[in-house]
């Protein structure tokens, strides 16, 4: 857990306002100086601060700046020319100066966790009230002595660096995807977290800002040499973890959990569904009497003696919820937090979901590029839609536009409906895309098709002869036909395959893999078009040529 602190530096640049020739006057830099010390102001200067409260802010601070001319009016003053620091110091003096942040404005906000690393790396005491010194120090180049604001005093009571948490990071070392917990803080980690994506990358990093990847070559041996360590990875595929980082021996366990069982006290129970998005597990129980619950999870365990998995122990949750209240009830078990905590609600279990769903221009929601379907009311939809790009983006709604849902950051095929949503997109080739959304799972997924093929009675069933093409003006697809013999009609295959096929629901009716085969007006020259854009109601028509 010992970490090194760097004070972070940056040169300063020259500014150089010197005469090109001996008779231009030469250039002077007026205002910095010839005028008195800028003032420093401070929000605060009883500083109190609150390990339960880290991301709050604790202390704003403002200063002044320098109005800065050139006595020689062919020059101007370069742009970017002041370099500022706040400095942090135990005393007045600023002897030593024992932090120095380099600043971009004249203002700057700490939240209680920023302080509280700058205040306890500097040896303050844990819970004492102590005075600490501010300053900031202004540089115009190596050739000029730094001026310095007027100081303030704060007295700040730290709360010292806690190793009870320990943050999952993003690749960029930026988002906080989860986190580990350590009670008794002594340096072994674990906490439930969910992989948004197969062998999803990621660093650990404790409250002392050290950040821990893995040893090069060495998938679970962590490092913290942020110049040599290798980032972390989830060993196989999106879904429910259990990390455990021990920082002492220098290693890390992920347990996936393939499975979860809510199981009621007389041994009756049920699958639960995990949720990416909500790191949440979810079971619809109907209880006609109080009951109390556990989960159980099956796992698969993956270490240094396991790069390849193994069956893991389960993951009891014992007694984990109790409801009162006879009914159908939705249970949610929690995975985030120090450990999994569970709650129920009003079950929505036997409601169906919107029959159709929208997929939507991302820079016009008016523009309805298809509408998908659910068949049996059950949050499943197919439809059909046709790029126009190799990289087309769009978002997915309900018919009202109540839920947009976009992709998960980091994860293009797990919907989330947040503001913090990205866009969908496929980034294949131009054509013709078939694409199916799960509600339930917050998932999407598309496959390409090829082609589709007229296959009937005139052209001997053959699935090749008889291509359709795609008029893009009126953005439907046709075939012209030379209908020789009527006889048993014909069908419309999806990539040559006689088990993914359109049929007639109706008159002017397709159904997607079911209903009766098409049969044409009669014999003669017909064009055969079909629109694919409403998935409920797709339609075809004959046309006589």
């Amino acid at each position: 857990m010992k970490a090194i602190y760097r004070t972070i530096m940056a040169a300063a640049a020259v500014v150089a306002l010197t005469a090109c020739s001996s008779d231009i006057e030469e250039a002077t830099l007026l205002g910095f100086d010839s005028v008195g010390p800028r003032e420093l102001k401070a929000s605060v200067t009883d500083v109190v601060l609150d390990g339960y409260n880290e991301d709050a802010p604790a202390v704003d601070f403002v200063w002044g700046a320098y109005d800065l001319a050139v006595s020689n009016p062919q020059y101007k003053v370069p742009d970017d020319n002041m370099t500022m620091y706040l400095e942090f110091s135990k005393n007045e003096g600023f002897s030593p100066v024992d932090t120095a942040l380099l600043m971009n404005g004249y203002m700057k906000t700490f939240t209680h966790s920023e302080l509280n690393l700058i205040v306890s790396m500097n040896g303050y005491e844990k819970k004492v009230n102590a005075p600490m010194f501010v300053r900031v120090r202004y540089l115009l180049g190596e050739n000029k002595p730094a001026q310095y604001s007027r100081p303030v005093e704060l007295s700040v009571t730290p709360y010292g660096i806690l190793f009870d948490r320990m943050d999952m990071l993003d690749s960029g070392k930026k988002n906080v995807l989860g986190s580990l917990y350590s009670p008794t803080e002594n340096g072994v980690y674990q906490g439930f977290v969910s992989a948004t994506a197969d062998w999803m990358n990621f660093y650990l990093r404790e409250k002392d800002n050290t950040i821990w990847g893995c040893v090069p070559n060495q998938a679970y041996n962590l490092s913290n040499d942020e110049d040599d360590m290798w980032n972390l990875w989830f060993p196989t595929s999106a879904g429910s973890y259990r990390l455990t980082a021990d920082v002492n021996e220098r290693v890390w366990v992920a347990e996936q959990l393939t499975s979860m069982k809510l199981v009621a006290k007389n041994g009756k129970s049920r699958n639960m569904k995990f949720s990416l998005k909500d790191n949440a597990w979810t079971a619809v129980v109907t209880i006609t009497a109080g009951e109390t619950f556990s989960a159980k999870a099956t796992t698969r365990k993956y270490d240094n003696n396991n790069k390849d998995g193994v069956d893991g122990a389960n993951i009891n949750l014992d007694n984990i919820i109790t409801i009162d209240e006879p009914g159908t009830w939705l249970v949610t078990i929690n995975m985030g937090g120090w450990e999994p905590t569970a709650s129920y609600g009003v079950s929505e279990e036997g409601e169906s979901y919107d029959p159709v769903l929208l997929m939507l221009d991302t820079d016009n929601w008016n523009n309805v590029k298809c509408r998908l379907y659910s068949a049996k009311g059950d949050g499943k939809y197919i439809g059909f839609y046709r790029t126009t790009k190799g990289w087309e983006n769009f978002l997915l709604a309900t018919e009202g536009r109540e839920t947009i849902y976009g992709s998960l950051p980091g994860s293009q095929f797990v919907l989330d409906s947040s503001s913090k949503r990205y866009n969908l997109w496929v980034d294949e080739k131009v054509g013709l895309y078939l694409y199916s959304v799960n509600l339930p799972e917050s998932s999407w997924s598309y496959r390409y098709i090829n082609k589709l093929t007229v296959a009937g009675s005139f052209n001997g069933g053959s699935t090749t002869a008889n291509p359709m093409s795609y008029d893009a003006s009126k953005k439907v697809w046709f075939a012209d036909l030379n209908i020789t013999e009527v006889g048993w009609g014909m069908q419309i295959l999806v990539d040559g395959k006689w088990e993914e096929v359109f049929k007639s629901t109706g008159t002017g009716t397709l159904g997607y893999c079911e209903g009766d085969n098409i049969m044409p007006p009669g014999t003669g020259k017909y064009r055969l078009t079909i629109n694919l854009y409403d998935m409920q109601h797709i339609t075809y028509e004959f046309t006589a040529k």
